[in-house]
C-alpha cells in the first residue's frame, strides 16, 4: 500500500491510518478525510480493530506496577508490555560519550538510542533489538527494585529523567543534584535506582556499538497529535 490516500486539506484532517513494524523496520498508511477512500485500507483496519476486540476480552491485566514486571517476568505478559523512556542529560562540562547525554526508547525489546550532538539537537536514531537474556535480566531488575517505594525525585550526578510503564501502569523518576540535600533518607531506594541507571548506561553501549541506524520519521505525521480521527477506521 502507499504511504497516503486521499487528498490533503487545510487543516489537515487525517481519519486514521495503520502502523506495521517488524523487526525496527516500519511502515504507515494514512487515510485523510478528503479525497479517494482505500476500502482495502478500512476493511485492514476493521480487521485488526476486530482482533485487538477479542483479544482484550480475555486480556491479562496488571493492577500495579510490580504486578505487571511481575507477570512480564513470567512470561505472562508479552515483551512488548514494557515502555520504557530515560532521558540522561549532562550538567557538567565534559567530552561527549556514551555516559553522558542521551535519549533511550525502549518498547519491548526494541531498543533506539539518540546522543546529544556537539552542536545541539540529537543525531539520528540507532535501534538495536535486545536479546532476550538481557531483556530477562532487565526485566529482573526493574522488578526487583520495588519501584513503588522508590520516590519521585532522587540523586543523580546528571540531570535523568525516567518513565517506565507496564500497560497502563506507570513510574515517572526524576534525577539530579539537589543543593543542601542528603539521599540518607532514601538510601535504598537510591541504590535501587543506581542499579538501574546502571543497567540502562550498559543497554546504550550496546546500542551505539551494535545499533543499525534509523531512518528519521515523517515530521509531518509526528508532529500532529491534534488530527481529526472520528472515521470508518475508527
Amino acid at each position: 500500500m502507499p504511504p497516503e490516500y486521499g487528498e490533503e486539506s487545510e487543516p489537515l484532517m487525517l481519519a486514521g491510518e495503520v502502523s506495521v513494524t517488524i523487526d525496527g523496520a516500519s511502515h504507515t498508511v494514512s487515510q485523510l478525510i478528503a479525497g479517494d477512500q482505500s476500502k482495502a485500507l478500512d476493511t485492514l483496519a476493521s480487521q485488526i480493530l476486530a482482533v485487538a476486540r477479542r483479544r482484550a476480552r480475555r486480556a491479562v491485566s496488571a493492577s500495579s506496577l510490580a504486578e505487571g514486571l511481575r507477570k512480564l517476568k513470567a512470561g505472562q505478559l508479552r515483551p512488548e508490555a514494557l515502555e520504557l523512556v530515560v532521558l540522561r542529560r549532562r550538567v557538567t562540562p565534559g567530552p561527549l560519550d556514551a555516559e553522558e547525554s542521551w535519549l533511550l526508547h525502549l518498547s519491548g525489546p526494541g531498543a533506539e538510542v539518540r546522543v546529544s550532538r556537539p552542536e545541539g539537537g540529537y543525531g539520528a536514531p540507532l535501534r538495536w533489538r535486545v536479546p532476550d537474556k538481557e531483556f530477562r535480566k532487565l526485566v529482573a531488575v526493574l522488578r526487583d527494585s520495588d519501584l513503588a517505594r522508590i520516590p519521585q525525585n532522587l540523586d543523580a550526578p546528571d540531570y535523568t529523567d525516567l518513565r517506565i510503564q507496564v500497560l497502563d501502569q506507570v513510574k515517572n523518576v526524576l534525577a539530579r543534584r539537589y543543593a543542601n540535600r542528603t539521599t540518607e533518607a532514601h538510601s535504598q531506594e537510591q541504590a535501587a535506582f543506581d542499579r538501574i541507571l546502571e543497567q540502562l548506561q550498559r543497554l546504550v553501549r550496546r546500542v551505539l556499538q551494535e545499533g543499525r541506524e534509523a531512518s528519521e520519521p515523517d515530521a509531518r505525521k509526528s508532529a500532529s497529535p491534534s488530527k481529526s480521527r472520528s472515521s470508518p477506521l475508527r
